[in-house]
């Protein structure tokens, strides 16, 4: 009876491992496919459209949070969060107050965050900051785009893997 007993102890031990396995092996292949499938064209396509289907709601936010200088979760079921800024750091050459409106995001550490920046005070048609060139160090990409009066495409990369050569201007 022991011997019987170890058998299925083994064999269910066996059929664990092998389930544990799989799932990080399909874990690792879709975040190696996922993060190959994430690029700067098809988010600000994706951005552009958003904006365009969505314009009047945005604005309606954008006032808002103008107006309390405050940031908002959820704010619209399709928006993360949006935020009131008021910075002089990379996102424009001079101290601007923007708003900026996380769409979507992708990665664990590091990753890319795209949305859109609505500012009524830039005049900045297209900004990168890399901060390997900039800083000799790091490998962080952040892009600004302007795509529509007042509204800009933002696409932040802190795996450093856009390619800014083959950016549309």
């Amino acid at each position: 009876m022991k011997i019987g007993g170890i058998m299925k102890k083994n064999i269910i031990v066996c059929i664990i491992s092998i389930i544990v396995i799989v799932l990080i092996g399909f874990f690792l292949i879709s975040f190696i496919t996922d993060s190959n499938e994430f690029e700067y064209d098809e988010a600000k396509k994706t951005t552009k459209n958003y904006l365009n289907k969505n314009e009047n709601k945005l604005i309606e936010l954008v006032n808002n949070l103008y107006e309390s200088k405050t940031s908002k979760k959820n704010s619209l079921k399709t928006v993360n969060y949006a935020a009131y800024e008021n910075n002089d750091d990379f996102d424009f050459k001079n101290k601007k107050e923007y708003i900026k409106i996380d769409l979507d995001s992708q990665g664990m550490l590091g990753g890319q965050y795209y949305g859109l920046i609505y500012s009524k005070e830039s005049n900045d048609d297209f900004i990168v900051y890399d901060e390997k060139k900039e800083t000799n160090k790091g490998n962080n990409i952040f892009i600004r785009q302007k795509i529509k009066d007042n509204w800009y495409f933002y696409y932040e990369d802190y795996d450093g893997k856009v390619d800014i050569n083959k950016i549309k201007r």
